[in-house]
């Protein structure tokens, strides 16, 4: 338990790095968060934060909340092997999201926090900042 707790932290730290860094995102929100589109005030906020890849975030998200991870990981797969940095955005956002999702939840659904934070690693990697997520 407390293994994972670090675990989420670090990989919070990291999602949070990227995030000034690659897209100067100062706003300290989770745009990512799915229950933003419940409030009309933090959904727009979503909205301009996000752009064209809210869609298909708000798709993989569904995916997680339905228990289909790993199918929604291997739409991430699919995205970022295109190279395009909005998809790039997209897949960081979709592990902000499992990230933030219940160890009791991860496991129910056959999936780890390891595999969260492998996941941030590949995304990475494939984008060329493999060397910045290893200062963590």
């Amino acid at each position: 338990m407390f293994e994972d707790d670090y675990v989420t932290r670090q990989n919070r730290e990291i999602l949070n790095t990227l995030r000034k860094i690659v897209f100067g995102d100062a706003d300290k929100r989770a745009p990512y968060n799915n229950a933003a589109r419940e409030s009309g005030r933090e959904a727009q906020s979503v909205n301009e934060l996000m752009d064209d890849t809210s869609e298909a975030l708000f798709e993989l998200q569904s995916m997680v909340d339905d228990g289909n991870i790993n199918d929604a990981e291997n739409k991430v797969y699919d995205l970022i092997e295109t190279g395009d940095r909005g998809n790039m955005r997209t897949a960081l956002y979709f592990y902000a999201y499992l990230n933030d999702k219940s160890d009791d939840f991860l496991e129910e659904h056959q999936y780890s926090r390891q595999e969260v934070t492998d996941g941030i690693r590949n995304v990475c990697e494939t984008y060329g900042l493999g060397s910045l997520v290893q200062i963590f």
